[in-house]
C-alpha cells in the first residue's frame, strides 16, 4: 500500500546521523504543499511517527525526532495538531509521553484543547463498547498524569470527556440489549 511505501522511504532517514535535519526538510516542504491539501500533510506525519518494525533503535530516533519537533513549534498549535493527530495511533503509552512533554513547555489550556487525543476515524466490527472503553481508560490514565496545579482545567476538561465516554458506553450497552 501507499502509505507503507512512503513509509520505508522515510525510515530509512531515520538512519543517518543527520535525521531529524532530514525530516525536519521534508516536514517543512511538505507545510509548504499543506495548503493545497491537508491529507497530504497528515499522511506524511504518520510515515513519520508510526513504526513499521519493532526495533528499539529506529523509535529511539523516532522518539528524538518528535520531542525535537514539538520543543521547536509547540508554539504553533496547527503543527502540533497535525502531529498529534499522527502520535494519536501509537500506544497508549507513548502518547501520554508525548502529550506530558508537550505540557511541560506549553501549558496552555485552550492549546491543549486543539489536541487530538484519538484517532478522527475508527472502525470496530460489534459492538463499540470495547473501543469506547478503551478510549475512556486513556482518557482515566492521562488524567493520573497530570498533577500538577497547573494543570487543573486541563483535567477538568478531560474528566468531562471520560463522563462523555460512560454515557456513551452506557447507551451502547442499552443499544446491544436491545439489538439481541
Amino acid at each position: 500500500n501507499r502509505i507503507d511505501h512512503h513509509r520505508n522511504k522515510i525510515l530509512i532517514f531515520f538512519e543517518l546521523a543527520n535525521a531529524n535535519n532530514i525530516i525536519d526538510t521534508i516536514v517543512d516542504l511538505a507545510d509548504d504543499f499543506r495548503q493545497h491539501t491537508y491529507f497530504y500533510a497528515q499522511e506524511l506525519f504518520s510515515c513519520i511517527v508510526m513504526p513499521i518494525e519493532q526495533r528499539s533503535d529506529l523509535m529511539h530516533r523516532q522518539d528524538n525526532w518528535i520531542r525535537h519537533y514539538i520543543e521547536t513549534h509547540y508554539t504553533q498549535s496547527e503543527k502540533m495538531n497535525i502531529l498529534f493527530l499522527a502520535i494519536s495511533e501509537l500506544s497508549v503509552e507513548r502518547r501520554i509521553d508525548y502529550i506530558k512533554f508537550y505540557l511541560s513547555l506549553n501549558q496552555n489550556f485552550e492549546d491543549f484543547k486543539r489536541l487530538p487525543l484519538f484517532p478522527r476515524s475508527v472502525t470496530w466490527t460489534g459492538s463499540a463498547v470495547t473501543y469506547l472503553s478503551k478510549r475512556m481508560a486513556f482518557l482515566e490514565e492521562l488524567i493520573n498524569e497530570l498533577s500538577d496545579i497547573a494543570f487543573l482545567m486541563h483535567k477538568e476538561y478531560i474528566d468531562r470527556m471520560i463522563q462523555a465516554k460512560r454515557k456513551e458506553i452506557q447507551d451502547e450497552e442499552i443499544k446491544d440489549i436491545m439489538l439481541g
